[in-house]
């Protein structure tokens, strides 16, 4: 069985249709962090909306198979999400946690939250706009995973590379 990159029960999107024609999208804000993470889906248009940042983050399992599950909720968090129990990957829990606390976008585009993974349809339709989401978002965040004993050492290579370009 592959791994899901997440478990959002279809209620979720119940009440939060969109139109396509007017390149709807929905937008997640982090409303609570404690005792559980809650967060809300709103529709908004690409055409009108002022600010938002879109995630992108690691699939962390698929890139360490060592992490892969072994039962079927290992490895996955807890989260509501209009109201209604959801499973993230870690890494994306990770990831939505930090925001919440850290940064000063209200609004995030999550690929595996804002579309209805399970609905084939409305999957294709988001797919097409993706190229417009990154371009409207206002910031596109990298999500890499909560740092390490190695993150102090790739941040100043990072930072050399980027001294090197200018030079």
């Amino acid at each position: 069985m592959p791994l899901a990159r997440s478990i959002i029960p279809p209620q979720v999107y119940e009440k939060i249709k969109f139109d396509d024609a007017k390149q709807e999208i929905r937008l997640l804000k982090v409303l609570s962090l404690e005792p559980i993470v809650e967060c809300e889906l709103k529709v908004v248009s690409l055409r009108r909306i002022d600010s938002f940042a879109a995630l992108s983050y690691t699939w962390k399992n698929a890139l360490h198979p060592e992490q892969a599950q072994t039962s079927e909720n290992e490895g996955f968090k807890v989260v509501k999400c209009n109201g209604v129990e959801c499973y993230l990957l870690e890494n994306l829990f990770d990831a939505l946690a930090h925001l919440g606390r850290r940064h000063d976008q209200e609004l995030f585009w999550v690929d595996a939250i804002c579309i209805h993974q399970s609905d084939l349809q409305e999957k294709t339709s988001q797919v097409q706009l993706m190229s417009a989401i990154y371009q409207n978002a206002t910031s596109v965040l990298v999500w890499l995973g909560k740092a390490d004993d190695d993150t102090e050492n790739a941040v100043h290579i990072i930072d050399h590379l980027g001294d090197l370009q200018n030079e």
